[in-house]
């Protein structure tokens, strides 16, 4: 059977349904690879782990994962972690599938596309519907009424929601970005492209404060407007630094990278093991993609607890979080920029996951101040050829090669 049928069966299983079409298939065809078509159609709609979903595939769990984690990039599958393991749902093609790819409030021609088959997808699966012998939902009656009258909420309402909210995200209206139909604003103050608004350094293990602390501190003496928040399980922290205008990714990360390097140049006993990453994770974005989730702060459960907030220099949290953060320089393109020339200027390593050397080469998550490249040897064979993979980066295979290339 087609993989890309396997999936529609699969999506049709939620109650929602994936009515066949020609319109769907070329939609699904679009969307997802035939390798992740192949692992999706093993999804269930409930957050199950990596190896579980590699076995209904039957495809390797390391391949499994890059696949689950290049559909959750795109939108296509959820991603959540509980208790220290990630899980992973095929979400339903509404809401999800026909969402995601639209909030990112870009257009291209692929989009486009997209945009029209969903059009003709969606008509003809409402037929559907309204043609169906069975209900597709009932009313069961309970000894409350919910109010069903559109209305013009109030500031004070609207407030009030948010206040109440747990979690509050923002993003593009999907189907105005889809369609475009109707007047009504369809921008957010989020960017979903190759630019970013922060970069932030995130910090989760024991000697996070100290790290973090010590990151803080050359932000200073770089001039650069750095704030300090505890993350929201209280285990961790992000060092966040705000931007006044758009700024590459790539550069936003150099400068994170030049930072965190000359840290740990100039505080070496300190060796940064709690430093995890930056985000952004990377240069650029995807095509489909949403680029790299992180909790903003001040989430309003977590702040109940002390966490999700700006900490002062002796750690503790300041008391208008709001008032800080209007004090809170933002630092301008010009200055990343300036930063950033300057760091190439001197040598220092902006890619701050480096190994240590040669014989640690295939394990790139080991980190090490940045190192002067040695002279290169006269007498050692150069290959004939060396493998390249590009992906979201490239990547280069080093094995065979003199350490003065790797």
């Amino acid at each position: 059977m087609d993989v890309y049928e396997e999936l529609r069966i699969q999506l049709d299983k939620h109650p929602s349904g994936a009515v066949k079409t020609p319109e769907l298939m070329e939609i699904l065809s679009i969307l997802f690879t035939p390798e992740e078509a192949k692992v999706a159609a093993a999804c269930p709609f409930l957050p199950k782990p990596v190896d579980e979903i590699a076995g209904r595939a039957g495809v390797p769990a390391d391949e499994a994962g890059e696949l689950l984690e290049s559909m959750a990039d795109k939108g296509l599958v959820y991603a959540r972690e509980k208790d220290g393991i990630w899980g992973y749902a095929l979400l339903p093609i509404m809401p999800g599938i026909f969402e995601f790819p639209f909030m990112k409030g870009t257009r291209d021609e692929t989009l486009d596309r997209l945009a029209a088959l969903w059009e003709k997808y969606l008509a003809k699966h409402a037929e559907d519907m309204v043609k169906m012998n069975v209900p597709f939902a009932r009313v069961v009656p309970i000894q409350e009424e919910i109010e069903n009258e559109p209305r013009v909420l109030t500031f004070e309402m609207v407030d009030r929601m948010i206040d109440e909210a747990k979690v509050v995200g923002i993003s593009h209206c999907a189907c105005r970005n889809a369609f475009r139909n109707c007047d009504g604003p369809s921008e957010a103050c989020m960017i979903f492209d190759d630019t970013c608004r922060f970069l932030a350094a995130d910090f989760d293990k024991a000697t996070w404060a100290e790290d973090a602390s010590a990151l803080l501190e050359t932000c200073r003496a770089r001039h650069v407007p750095a704030a300090l928040e505890r993350s929201r399980s209280g285990n961790g922290a992000h060092v966040w630094i705000f931007f006044a205008e758009p700024v590459s990714a790539r550069a936003a990360r150099q400068l994170g990278s030049a930072l965190i390097t000359e840290t740990m140049e100039k505080r070496p006993e300190i060796g940064f093991a709690s430093y995890d990453r930056l985000f952004p994770n990377q240069d650029t974005m995807p095509l489909g993609g949403f680029g790299n989730l992180i909790a903003l702060p001040l989430q309003h459960s977590a702040r109940k607890a002390g966490n999700s907030v700006f900490l002062d220099p002796g750690l503790q949290p300041y008391d208008d979080q709001w008032a800080f953060l209007s004090t809170l320089p933002r630092m301008s393109a010009e200055a990343v920029t300036s930063i950033v020339a300057a760091a190439e200027v001197s040598g220092q390593v902006l890619a701050v996951r480096m190994p240590v050397d040669d014989e640690n080469a295939d394990e790139p998550w080991k980190m090490s101040p940045s190192r002067r490249p040695k002279a290169k040897p006269e007498d050692l064979a150069i290959p004939s050829t060396i493998k390249v993979t590009v992906a979201d980066q490239i990547y280069i295979d080093r094995t065979g090669l003199p350490s003065w290339y790797a």
